[in-house]
């Protein structure tokens, strides 16, 4: 039997992921794609002892402001998405919903609470999931989720290590690179992610327009 049904909904109406949706996934690839630019640039300069400042500076800023962006888009769309899953699932989160934001800018849980946030949502919304899966708490495609967290977690490792070298600057363009590049596939994988609950959650709410 499947737990998601428009019976356990009742009539509350589920809320369209498709603007938020296409905002963070451009996003995300704008900020990945200038992270990597930043890190071809830092490599630039330390092969050539050359850097142009000029480009370094609106390649730093374009970052700067996708990342901005990429936060308040993809936080709007796991908000709603939360919301969704909600109807669509009897089986209560883990979490308050208040963790759906607080569990990125609180310290130590930070670490894992954004994870378990968006299994339980990607669980609720997945249309096989069933109560033995929810007995087990597997969900099917939650091997993206984790990786996807391991990756970003390592990207966010070397941004503190970088900070806090003092070494060679090739230490520092090591790290800069392994940043750059544990951030791409953890946009890759986040692509993945929204656009697999998006789609789940959009074809329930085309079913019950019907």
């Amino acid at each position: 039997m499947h737990r998601n049904s428009p019976a356990i909904a009742g009539t509350r109406q589920l809320h369209p992921l498709r603007t938020w949706q296409i905002a963070s996934v451009s996003l995300i690839v704008i900020a990945s794609l200038s992270a990597a630019a930043s890190t071809c640039l830092t490599w630039q300069a330390y092969t050539s002892a050359h850097r142009n400042d000029l480009l370094a500076n609106v390649v730093d800023w374009v970052a700067f402001a996708a990342q901005l962006g990429t936060t308040v888009c993809f936080l709007r769309w796991l908000w709603l998405a939360r919301l969704n899953s909600e109807l669509l699932s009897a089986e209560a989160p883990r979490k308050e919903r208040g963790w759906v934001i607080g569990g990125w800018v609180c310290p130590i849980v930070n670490f894992w609470y954004p994870h378990v946030v968006i299994t339980d949502i990607g669980r609720a919304s997945n249309p096989s999931v069933t109560s033995e899966h929810s007995a087990h708490r597997g969900t099917p495609g939650g091997t993206t989720i984790n990786w996807w967290w391991g990756a970003f977690l390592t990207s966010q490792l070397a941004t503190v290590v970088e900070g806090r070298i003092t070494g060679p600057p090739l230490a520092i363009v090591v790290v800069d690179t392994v940043y750059a590049t544990f951030l791409g596939i953890a946009g890759v994988l986040l692509v993945a992610i929204i656009r697999r609950i998006s789609s789940w959650q959009s074809a329930q709410i085309h079913r019950r327009k019907f």
